[in-house]
């Protein structure tokens, strides 16, 4: 059975789960290892949204 609940990375070695897409578009397609420098993280919301990841107390 194929999982397509939970897509992998594009490139055909890497079994990690993909955030980065092209800008504007909402389907992830590679990881932060093989991403391209003109991508961006369509999946964590707090990157478009220009807030910064707040540091644990």
């Amino acid at each position: 059975m194929v999982n397509v609940r939970h897509p992998r990375c594009a490139d055909p070695d890497c079994k990690r789960q993909p955030s980065f897409g092209k800008a504007g578009g909402k389907t992830a397609v590679y990881c932060v290892v093989h991403k391209e420098p003109d991508m961006v993280d369509v999946v964590n919301n707090y990157q478009r949204q220009g807030k910064k990841r707040k540091a644990r107390e």
